[in-house]
């Protein structure tokens, strides 16, 4: 990350390669994606096992009540055709928005 960054530079205002490579930086950014990266695997690891067990007994049910996965389905269905409409809602409402202007 830190070639990439020193690469990306403007080469008119490009630093040397001792003044733009600082070690605390690159601690400094090691560290921070180590963090990241061990929370959300320790998250997942705590989550995984009961998201599991809820998905088992919703499937379980779902299988054992075919008016429910209907209800479901139906339900599905409705939040993605309200979220179509807002979406058409919206852009009606900027191109309106930038007609004013």
């Amino acid at each position: 990350n830190e070639v990439r960054g020193y690469y990306l530079q403007n080469p008119k205002n490009r630093l040397p390669v001792r003044e733009f490579f600082k070690p605390y930086r690159f601690i400094r950014s090691t560290a921070v994606g180590a963090l990241i990266m061990s929370t959300a695997l320790g998250v997942g690891t705590l989550v995984t096992g009961p998201a599991q067990a809820r998905f088992s007994q919703l499937s379980s049910f779902l299988d054992s009540q075919p008016i429910a996965k209907t209800l479901v389905a139906l339900f599905l269905v409705d939040q993605f055709l309200q979220s179509r409409r807002h979406a058409e809602l919206m852009s009606k409402l900027e191109k309106k928005e930038e007609a004013k202007k």
